[in-house]
């Protein structure tokens, strides 16, 4: 083999280890932003399916890196199924997602989503569903009286956005984490929204 074939040889391989350059401008976690973006649009708009796949992927790759945005994730993706007329792998997902919550001991956070997800399927008359998933919790939350935070009286707190300006993503005072007096962190993004003034 010649010199020259050698370099070559050698070239191609250090091409095939190196990574793609990020465009200016684009991080790593930005490809997953748009894809939340656009789920959210999706949802919004009643295109439910295709929102529910986006939601789906989005929560597999924030389990995978063990994120903790993963079950409301989880659970968006499974309203959009449901309401794309998919009941049975709605529900599934939207186990999966109060499972990870469990399995963090987010038991306050549990408590609150499970309260609002029985609520809604309920409402939509999916009753077996409903009562399937308040029994998993109640079984899950039955022990844990003395853990779980006791919520003290209701704060006024100022008027947040009804949507996250960076994802789209519905912002519901009840859920989302406060960060301080202004600032609640986003369920689905992690972005901090302050309230408007």
């Amino acid at each position: 083999m010649t010199g020259l074939r050698k370099k070559n040889r050698k070239r191609k391989k250090a091409k095939m280890f190196r990574r793609r350059p990020i465009r200016p401008g684009r991080r790593p976690g930005d490809r997953a932003k748009v894809l939340l973006n656009q789920a959210h649009r999706l949802y919004d708009e009643g295109q439910y399916q295709r929102a529910a796949k986006l939601f789906e992927e989005l929560a597999q790759g924030a389990l995978r890196r063990q994120l903790p945005r993963a079950p409301f994730l989880f659970l968006q993706a499974g309203k959009a199924y449901i309401y794309a007329g998919n009941d049975k792998y709605g529900v599934v997902l939207i186990k999966a997602g109060l499972k990870d919550l469990a399995m963090h001991k987010r038991w306050l956070v549990l408590t609150r989503v499970g309260n609002q997800v029985t609520a809604e399927l309920k409402d939509r008359g999916l009753t077996e569903a409903s009562d399937s998933i308040r029994q998993w919790l109640d079984e899950k939350l039955a022990g844990l009286k003395t853990e779980l935070p006791v919520e003290g009286k209701v704060v006024e707190r100022p008027i947040l956005p009804t949507k996250c300006p960076s994802c789209g993503g519905s912002i519901d005072p009840q859920m989302v984490e406060w960060l301080d007096g202004v600032t609640v962190e986003c369920l689905y993004c992690g972005s901090a929204v302050r309230a408007e003034s």
